[in-house]
C-alpha cells in the first residue's frame, strides 16, 4: 500500500503478502487492505520513506496493543526502509511477531471483552524531531485473550509473540511535529479460506485437466521415438523443474520446451483417431453397398420367377382367332 511517497507492506519469509480490497484515501492519508494469515508463520512489518530530508517514526499497533515506534532518521545512514520483525519489551529483549490461532470459549464472561481491534495491524507514520538519546523502557504486551464463540466475527487467527530473544534497543527522546500522521496503514488479516469465502480474495484456480499421457489409448498411439528420445526426456525434466519454481513469472522457459507436452501430443492422437474413424466409415459403406446389391439381386430373381409362374401354363388353350 502507498500514501504519497510512503509505502507499507507485510511480508513472510521475505515475500510480500498479497493485498486484497485495497482502499486508499489521499485526502485522509489512510489506506487499508486485507491480507492472508497462517498460524505459526513469523511476519515482518515494512515501511519506506524515500524523503531523506525528514525524520519519521512508525508507530505500530497490533490487535489493539501498542508496540512502540521506530525512527527513520535524517540523514539516512542505513537506507530509507524499516523492517520490523519484533516488539522490544525492554532495552535488552524482544519478542518476534507471528500469526497464531485464536482461542475460543463459551464462557459468557468473555462476551464483554472489547474485540474491536482484534485482527488489525496498524502503522501510523509521523514526522518527528529527535531531541536526544534516552534509555528505552520497553512496552508491555500480553498474550491474546480468549474470545467468545458468538463474538468472533469470522476471526480465526490472532497475533502471538514468539520466544524472548536477546536484542539491544536504544531509546530516543522525540517530538511530534504535526497533529496528524503523514500516513496510516491498516492491515486486516484473516485466513485465506475466509477471504475467499467472503469474496475478498479470488477463488482458487481450478485443477489442471489430465495430461494426454493419462488418457486411455495414449500408449497405443504414442511414438516410440517420443518415449525414448533423450531430448524429449530432458525436455520433460526441464518442464518439471519450471513447474516447482516459487515464482514462475520470473523464469523464462527455454524456447525448446516452451510448449507444454500435452498440447504437442494432442494433434498426433486426433489424426490417428480420425483416420481410424474414416476407415470404419469406408468399411461400413462397403458393407452397405454389398448388402444393397444382394437385396436388389434377390428382388430381380423374385420378379423373374413370378413372370414364369404367371406365363403360359402347359395345356392351356389360347384363342388366337379374331372376331367371327
Amino acid at each position: 500500500m502507498k500514501i504519497g511517497q510512503i509505502s507499507c507492506w507485510i511480508s513472510v519469509a521475505g515475500q510480500p503478502l498479497e493485498e486484497y480490497g485495497v482502499v486508499a484515501s489521499e485526502q485522509n492519508k489512510e489506506c487499508s487492505a486485507w491480507i492472508p494469515s497462517k498460524p505459526g508463520l513469523p511476519f515482518t512489518i515494512n515501511w519506506r520513506d524515500p524523503v531523506s530530508k525528514r525524520t519519521t517514526s512508525g508507530q505500530l499497533r497490533v490487535d489493539g496493543t501498542d508496540c512502540g515506534g521506530t525512527a527513520l532518521r535524517s540523514p539516512r545512514i542505513a537506507g530509507d526502509e524499516i523492517n520490523k520483525t519484533h516488539v522490544s519489551i525492554n532495552d535488552r529483549a524482544a519478542r518476534p511477531f507471528q500469526f497464531g490461532t485464536l482461542e475460543l470459549t463459551d464462557d459468557d464472561n468473555y462476551l464483554k471483552k472489547d474485540v474491536h481491534d482484534l485482527g488489525l495491524i496498524s502503522l501510523a507514520v509521523w514526522r518527528i524531531r529527535v531531541k536526544g538519546a534516552t534509555q528505552y523502557t520497553g512496552v508491555t504486551i500480553s498474550e491474546p485473550e480468549k474470545m467468545h464463540e458468538r463474538a468472533k466475527r469470522g476471526l480465526e487467527h490472532a497475533v502471538k509473540f514468539g520466544a524472548t530473544q536477546n536484542m539491544i534497543t536504544k531509546g530516543l527522546d522525540t517530538e511530534y511535529l504535526d497533529k496528524v500522521p503523514l500516513a496510516t496503514f491498516t492491515f486486516r488479516y484473516r485466513s485465506l479460506d475466509m477471504l475467499r469465502a467472503n469474496g475478498i480474495a479470488p477463488a482458487a484456480a481450478p485443477a489442471p485437466p489430465p495430461s494426454a499421457t493419462t488418457r486411455p489409448g495414449f500408449a497405443r498411439y504414442a511414438s516410440s521415438d517420443d518415449a525414448s528420445s533423450p531430448a524429449s526426456s530432458a525436455g520433460r525434466k526441464r518442464r518439471a523443474s519450471s513447474a516447482v519454481t516459487p515464482e514462475p513469472q520470473d523464469v523464462q522457459p527455454h524456447p525448446q520446451v516452451a510448449r507444454p507436452e500435452p498440447q504437442a501430443a494432442e494433434p498426433h492422437i486426433d489424426i490417428v483417431e480420425l483416420e481410424e474413424a474414416e476407415e470404419r466409415l469406408r468399411l461400413a459403406e462397403e458393407l452397405f453397398r454389398r448388402a444393397k446389391q444382394d437385396v436388389e439381386q434377390r428382388r430381380r430373381c423374385k420378379k423373374i420367377k413370378l413372370e414364369e409362374v404367371t406365363g403360359i401354363i402347359s395345356g392351356e388353350v389360347i384363342d388366337l382367332s379374331g372376331p367371327v
